[in-house]
Parts: structure tokens; sequence; C-alpha cells
């Protein structure tokens, strides 16, 4: 069994890939461990940006964070795609995939705490 369809993995993660203000692109992950420094560098980037601004770049990756998941949820194989699969395979994607939803879910939790104390 592979470490990404364990259940309650940590090491579980969501990746986005980030534009930069100069064109360049930057992966970022999201795991368990929550929003990080390096995504809110490239998010926010070398510039002072003021308490405002700093409340619209989360609510943006909030909006992001809530595509993602909803693009999840709207993804989920119907059970006549889940009956054509092995159930040993099937349990696996269906760990991997609420690991996702869990990474998602506690981003935007920790995006709307945010917002609430900006």
């Amino acid at each position: 069994m592979y470490g990404f369809a364990d259940t309650d993995n940590p090491s579980d993660a969501v990746a986005l890939m980030l534009v930069q203000p100069n064109g360049e692109e930057m992966r970022c992950v999201i795991g368990h461990e929550g929003l990080t420094e390096e995504l809110w560098g490239a998010l926010l980037g070398e510039e002072e940006v003021d308490d405002d601004g700093e409340v619209l770049v989360i609510a943006r990756l909030r909006d992001v964070l809530i595509g993602k998941l909803k693009s999840l949820d709207q993804q989920e194989p119907s059970p006549v795609q889940w009956a054509q699969v092995d159930n040993c395979l099937a349990d696996y994607v269906r760990i991997y995939r609420q690991g996702l939803r869990s990474v998602l879910a506690g981003a935007i939790q920790e995006c709307e705490s945010m917002m609430m104390m900006g």
C-alpha cells in the first residue's frame, strides 16, 4: 500500500501553482500543518501590504481553495464508476480523496479565521 492512501496521513497535501508578479511560476503545497510562510511569501511578494491588502489576499486564497474543494466534489465518481473499480483500489482512492478534502477544509477554515481577525 502506498503512503498517500493511508487514513489520516500527515503527508496529505494539495498543490497550488502561483504566478508571481514577474511572471515566474511557483508551486506551493498546503498540508495538514496549514498555510506556510512559503505560501504567504509567494502570495504577498516582497512588497509591503497593508491589513486591507492582506485580507483581500486571504479572501482570494480562500475562494481558490473553495473552488478546488467544489471541483473535487463535482468529480466524485458515480456509484456506477465506483462499481467498475476493484474494491481495494476504490478504497485507496476514497481515502486519498478524503485526505485532500481534509487538507482543503482545514486551509479554508484557517483563511476564514484569519479574515475574522483581520
